[in-house]
């Protein structure tokens, strides 16, 4: 995976350095079963934000996802869909602030 795959929307330049810093602390992947229920989970409201053009995490998966949060959670995942790669801090930080940004005056309510 490159730069086509996680930043096709960012100048080549700022995809490059930012695909140069690209590490993972730990293995990929999941070890064991991760359990959540209603009493465990969810009882902080979220949102996510699903980037509409993501290469890596297709949005039909982000739905399905957050929706899967949804049954176990205690309230329901509020999801903000942003035209953006799988990273718009870089490809569009302004959308991804504003997202944001409405999301903590949604959850001050």
């Amino acid at each position: 995976m490159g730069v086509r795959t996680f930043y096709h929307e960012v100048p080549r330049p700022l995809a490059e350095r930012a695909l140069s810093m690209v590490a993972s602390d730990a293995p990929a992947g999941v070890d064991g079963v991760v359990a959540a229920t209603r009493e465990r989970f969810g009882s902080i409201p979220r949102t996510w934000v699903l980037c509409t053009e993501d290469r890596v995490m297709r949005p039909a998966l982000q739905r399905r996802l957050a929706l899967e949060l949804d049954e176990v959670a205690q309230t329901p995942t509020r999801v903000v869909e942003v035209n953006s790669s799988h990273s718009p801090f870089l490809s569009q930080p302004g959308l991804l602030a504003s997202a944001i940004a409405d999301a903590a005056i949604t959850l001050s309510r």
